[in-house]
């Protein structure tokens, strides 16, 4: 289904599908998602918008919300790793008082 822009107008394209396709089942079924259940629909419909699913699912399935975007993997080098621990190694150093050479 297409993106719909506010609470309202979603809940006035429901009440338009409803009519042409005569039932929430069929209405459920147009979406092609197994999360969004007819009663869902109906609600909001019958609400004008002003019930909204808390469930991000339900929400992305019916075009309210963008999916989240996946993040590329992040590779870490062997290298990078013993830097890393080195650089830890210094900072812990520091922070002991037996270590500090100031007056």
């Amino acid at each position: 289904m297409k993106r719909t822009p506010s609470p309202a107008k979603l809940a006035k394209c429901l009440t338009d599908l409803h009519r042409e396709l005569g039932s929430w089942r069929a209405v459920a079924e147009a979406y092609n998602s197994p999360v969004i259940k007819p009663g869902t629909l109906n609600r909001i419909a019958n609400e004008h918008g002003a019930y909204m699913p808390a469930d991000e699912k339900i929400l992305i399935a019916l075009g309210m919300k963008t999916p989240p975007k996946e993040k590329p993997a992040v590779v870490v080098e062997p290298w990078q790793k013993i830097i890393k621990k080195h650089i830890a190694g210094m900072a812990r150093d520091t922070r002991h008082p037996e270590n500090y050479k100031g007056e």
